[in-house]
């Protein structure tokens, strides 16, 4: 039984925790975001036809329509601004890592 409580604290303190970051961070700490990644050395042409069919349907009115109910508020990005908003989020997680002294095994 010690051990099952013992469990239960530690997921308890560890969501209190993950809350109590996300709540510092402010509403954006709740997003969720959805992307496409591929290969490196993907041809810029490629990546070009993908990115413009998916913002394409990401934001016609169909879409939206069917995903409003949902809370989803839907955009497309080119590769460029996913490749600096990834960057951006790398350095920020970095920094939440670092201060609450996380590694990786």
């Amino acid at each position: 039984m010690h051990r099952i409580t013992g469990g239960a604290n530690y997921v308890g303190t560890v969501l209190i925790a993950a809350w109590l970051v996300s709540a510092a961070m402010g509403p954006e700490a709740y997003n969720t975001v959805n992307a496409l990644f591929g290969p490196s050395g993907t041809p810029a042409s490629v990546l070009a036809k993908v990115a413009n069919d998916v913002r394409a349907v990401v934001e016609s009115v169909e879409f939206r329509e069917k995903t409003k109910h949902l809370g989803i508020l839907t955009w497309g990005t080119t590769p460029q601004e996913l490749d600096a908003w990834t960057r951006k989020e790398i350095v920020r997680w970095a920094e939440v890592a670092k201060a609450a002294n996380i590694k990786v095994d």
